[in-house]
């Protein structure tokens, strides 16, 4: 079982509800990296990656990934 403690993502109902301010946009995480996180977790070895409670970002860094744009 891994999880990741996804925060405030800049999703387009977030954006919609101007839920990212000067105060918080900083800490918000890209829609990309929620994505490419989730899927190297899901793919990854389950004998190295198990038990993790994690953010995107630690992930992207652990693993050294370079999220991709998402398809539009």
């Amino acid at each position: 079982m891994n999880a990741i403690s996804p925060g405030l993502v800049a999703t387009p109902g977030v954006v919609f509800h101007h839920l990212i301010t000067e105060a918080n946009k900083s800490r918000v995480t890209p829609v990309e990296h929620m994505a490419e996180a989730c899927l190297r977790l899901v793919y990854g070895d389950p004998a190295a990656l198990s038990g993790r409670i994690t953010y995107a970002a630690d992930v992207i860094k652990d693993f050294s990934l370079q999220p991709s744009a998402l398809l539009a």
